[in-house]
């Protein structure tokens, strides 16, 4: 059920706001949900949707179902051209879906009233509601609230567009306090459940020149202030693209044995645009590949605990056997409940 309107809401935003509903949403109302979600009478509804009529802008089908009258406005006979068909606009919502949870509240809405209107041109109103049927659920684990950051993530929009350079707050990981940066934004990137801004630190004075790339999480900005210097420079290094992890470091080519039980989890998927997998005879496999960020990838690799082994590069195999003995060492010193 759509949300409510404000009760104050004048009888013209109540006339347009029943309009847009029965435009867009292509389903059938009955006089009692109309004046729920409107907060008025029957006979108000009754009145507004006659307006609508006699302005000859619209025709409204009717429809009786258990002596209950429903209601809907007809799509015009004479479509113009749409250039989405109801698959293209269902591939948008599969889109949309996979991806909202990442977005603003308010950008949130946004996407989905857009994609809401496109389905207004389809021939037939059931198009549009199935169009718009979902059927996608993400799950999602240390999810970032982004509705507090969505006027930063405009304004670096909006200087990616223009080519603005911006002078940022931005508090990383290791600090106390935020420190003061000009940077030429180039892209927003999604990666594991954030987003992440690449950008060049630029020199502060004159014609921007790029001192060295950076990759910022959108969640640590402090604040954005788009500047009127504009910039006109490439995209930062991008040969380390496609290779594992994010953090931008030298590549280097690592090797890992999985065991059998993991194997096929190993198998299905594309960890690196440069790997290979190398089958063992207990079921198991070496995968090789390329990455670019030691931490991402130690990580990774512990998260399989037993079943997964690096065997190189050698100083992160000892890297890890350090961890694993630190690690090792807090259990057995713990006593269990201790932290209770």
């Amino acid at each position: 059920m759509p949300r409510k309107i404000n009760q104050e809401a004048s009888p013209s935003r109540k006339l347009l706001g029943l309009f847009s509903l029965l435009l867009f949403s292509g389903e059938w109302y009955s006089l009692p949900d109309l004046a729920q979600i409107f907060k008025c009478s029957k006979q108000t509804i009754s009145r507004l949707l006659e307006e609508i009529e006699l302005s000859h802008e619209a025709k409204i089908e009717r429809e009786t179902r258990s002596r209950t009258c429903f209601y809907r406005i007809c799509a015009p006979k004479k479509q113009p051209h749409v250039s989405l068909t109801p698959a293209e606009i269902s591939q948008l919502v599969l889109c949309r879906d996979l991806v909202m949870h990442l977005l603003p509240d308010d950008l949130r809405a946004s996407v989905a009233r857009t994609i809401r209107q496109t389905t207004v041109l389809l021939p037939e109103p059931e198009q549009r509601c199935q169009a718009m049927d979902s059927y996608v659920q993400v799950s999602v684990r240390g999810q970032i609230d982004y509705t507090p950051f969505h006027g930063f993530l405009d304004a670096l929009l909006q200087s990616i567009r223009e080519k603005y350079v911006c002078e940022i707050e931005y508090l990383a990981a290791s600090r106390a306090q935020p420190k003061l940066h000009e940077i030429a934004p180039m892209r927003i990137i999604a990666y594991r459940e954030a987003l992440y801004v690449s950008a060049w630190k630029v020199t502060p004075k004159g014609t921007p020149e790029p001192v060295h790339p950076m990759l910022l999480a959108l969640h640590r900005f402090k604040s954005v202030i788009p500047t009127r210097r504009t910039f006109n420079l490439p995209l930062p290094p991008s040969e380390a693209e496609g290779l594992f992890g994010l953090m931008p470091q030298e590549p280097f080519k690592a090797r890992i044995r999985f065991d059998r039980s993991v194997a096929p989890y190993i198998r299905e998927r594309r960890w690196s645009t440069e790997q290979s997998l190398t089958a063992q005879e207990d079921g198991g496999v070496i995968l090789e590949l390329a990455a670019r960020s030691e931490a991402e990838l130690m990580s990774w690799v512990l998260s399989f605990g037993t079943h997964a082994e690096l065997i190189s590069p050698q100083h992160m195999r000892h890297q890890l056997i350090q961890s694993l003995s630190g690690a090792k060492e807090l259990y057995q010193e713990c006593e269990v409940g201790a932290f209770r």
